[in-house]
Parts: C-alpha cells; sequence; structure tokens
C-alpha cells in the first residue's frame, strides 16, 4: 500500500522517448523526470490501467520515471517498456530554427506533450505570402505567425487547419511555430507556404496600413484576384467618422 517504483532512464540530448505502462490490476499515476529528479518532462495522470508518456531528453543524463497507483491502496502487477523514437524533428526556438523557402509544403510532428516546433521563412518586403497549416492529430494545435523578433506574435490560430495571410513591411524572415494548446496534443502536421504577389496593403487587420483620417482620398489597388486590403487609424471618442469608397482609373484601383 502507498508504494512508488522508481526506474533510471539512460537519456540522450533531444532524443524522444515513449514510456508505456500498463497492468491488469491497477490504474496507474505516473511521471517522467529530468536528471535532478523534480523538473516534470511529462505525465500521464489520467488515471487508466494503460499509461502513456512521451517526454524529450534535454541533454546526455539519466531521466527518471515515477510509477504508482492512482488510488494508495491499490496493489498489483505492471509492466513498463521504454522506447527511443528518434531525435525532435524542429527546434523549439527561433534561434535555432530551420529556414525554408516559400511556395512549398514541410511535414513535422508534435510528438510530447511540451512539443514546440518553429520554422523560419525568408520574407520580401511588400510581397503577400499564405500559410496554410494543417493537423492531423489528436488535441488541439496552435499555429502562430511571429515577427522577425521570433517573440511577437504577428497572428494566432487553432484548430486543424487554418490558412494564414501575411504581407510583411521589412524584408527579411518571419518565424512559424507549431505548439498544443491542450494538453497531449500530438501526431503529424504539414505547412504549406505560397507566394501571392506584390501587395500594396495587407490583407489582415494585424498588418493593417495606418491611415490619418482626412478629407483627402488615398489611392489603393487590388493586386491580384481575391486580394483584401485593410487600412487602420487610431479613433477618438467620441467623434464620428464616415468612409466611402470608389472605383478609379480602371477595374482594380480605387481610393
Amino acid at each position: 500500500e502507498g508504494d512508488v517504483d522508481w526506474f533510471r532512464i539512460r537519456g540522450t540530448a533531444r532524443h524522444i522517448y515513449e514510456l508505456r505502462v500498463t497492468s491488469a490490476d491497477v490504474d496507474l499515476y505516473v511521471d517522467a523526470y529530468a536528471s535532478d529528479g523534480v523538473s516534470s518532462l511529462g505525465a500521464d495522470h489520467r488515471g487508466t490501467r494503460s499509461a502513456t508518456v512521451w517526454f524529450r531528453a534535454p541533454s546526455d543524463a539519466p531521466l527518471y520515471a515515477r510509477i504508482q497507483a492512482l488510488r494508495a491502496n491499490a496493489i498489483g502487477a505492471y509492466q513498463v517498456q521504454v522506447t527511443d523514437i528518434g531525435v525532435d524533428d524542429f527546434a523549439d526556438t527561433t534561434t535555432t530554427a530551420l529556414s525554408i523557402a516559400t511556395d512549398m509544403s514541410v511535414s513535422g510532428e508534435l510528438q510530447f506533450d511540451s512539443d514546440r516546433d518553429v520554422l523560419r521563412l525568408p520574407v520580401q518586403a511588400g510581397i503577400a505570402y499564405s500559410v496554410t497549416f494543417e493537423f492531423f492529430g489528436v488535441g488541439t494545435p496552435l499555429f502562430e505567425l511571429l515577427a522577425a523578433d521570433g517573440v511577437t506574435a504577428i497572428q494566432k490560430h487553432s484548430g486543424t487547419r487554418v490558412t494564414a495571410l501575411t504581407r510583411p513591411l521589412i524584408a527579411g524572415a518571419i518565424f512559424l511555430r507549431v505548439s498544443g494548446l491542450t494538453t497531449n496534443t500530438l501526431g503529424p502536421f504539414t505547412i504549406t507556404t505560397a507566394t501571392l504577389g506584390p501587395d500594396d496593403h495587407a490583407d489582415v487587420p494585424a498588418d493593417a496600413t495606418p491611415v490619418v483620417p482626412s478629407a483627402s482620398s488615398i489611392a489603393v489597388s487590388l493586386d491580384r484576384v481575391g486580394d483584401v486590403d485593410v487600412l487602420g487609424f487610431d479613433a477618438v471618442a467620441p467623434n464620428i467618422y464616415s468612409f466611402s469608397c470608389q472605383t478609379m482609373i480602371g477595374p482594380g484601383s480605387y481610393s
């Protein structure tokens, strides 16, 4: 009664491990820890008779598994299996992110509970891009577009299939980050990038062109099929504002 078992696992940096515990007798409560025996790497606290934890070794050092019954008065036998399932497919940080090209598709996988996959996408100023994310696993993924600083979130999306549009104002790179919005979000995904072409104004509010309310018109154009132009301004309460739009010159140009 109250028995707790510890196991020592030889860990290799960046390798991902699957800890699987099964029992015919007791509901299980399983944890994985780093080399200090305190820092959690993953857990399965569902209290079922088949527990699985996926976790990544932070360094070449021992790792630990703690196995106990969900209820302190429960006793019984169980089986343990630890499998090395390979290295993490993509970096977790922007500083070590893999750079990908536009107009291509990349496949990845959320391989453990706290996994984050980050990719770097080179971009040109004034060019519109679309980025489509598709998830084929379990749980709820979070897909983010980060600015060149690797910190500021330009857009955040949750769902199994989303398409983000962006038009950078400065040439350089943006970052694409995939993570789990809910616990144990695991499984494969694809990211497909496409260059849409020159664009005078952004397609989404996050990148809106700032304007100042004025009696003068602003010349804008729809640069491609499906183009959307978003402009924004700082409103002052309790002022009332009006907005008008009219076609100029020919199809696609307006003010």
